[in-house]
């Protein structure tokens, strides 16, 4: 079929900010990436993301966001992936701006062909805040089943 594109489906569920106030949030994402393989051992990504996000602080209730990430990925053996990705998101809604930056590390494993369970922990933080005081910082981790067609 298509071996440089991958479709996706996403669900997370966010605990923010435990030492000043915390808050708790839940997200589901659609996405495609893209991918170059570099060698035999090495890939470069690129991935493109509409999230909406529930959140009961919020106006409307949920906030909508289109991310875009760089991934650099290396296999360190038949079953076992890492990768560092860097992250930029766009407000579609209410500020109209790029609202944070996230940098990630992962690894994946392979279990079974074609069935892959990832682990991954990431930094984020907000950006063009005027009020440097309430710059949001989020430490993610997560779980993921991925199945390759």
């Amino acid at each position: 079929m298509l071996p440089f594109l991958k479709a996706e489906v996403d669900y997370r569920y966010v605990f923010r900010d435990p030492s000043e106030n915390p808050s708790q949030d839940q997200r589901i994402s659609g996405m495609l990436i893209f991918s170059k393989e570099l060698s035999k051992k090495s890939e470069l990504k690129f991935r493109t993301l509409y999230q909406y996000k529930a959140d009961q602080d919020a106006e409307l209730g949920s906030e909508q966001f289109w991310r875009n990430r760089l991934e650099l990925e290396h296999k360190l053996s038949k079953k076992w992936d890492t990768s560092l990705k860097g992250e930029l998101w766009y407000d579609t809604i209410d500020r109209k701006a790029f609202d944070r930056y996230r940098i990630t590390a992962r690894v994946d494993y392979e279990f079974v062909k074609n069935n892959i369970i990832q682990v991954f922990a990431a930094y984020q933080r907000e950006l063009n805040r005027n009020n440097i005081k309430n710059v949001d910082i989020d430490y993610i981790t997560g779980v993921r089943y991925k199945l390759k067609f």
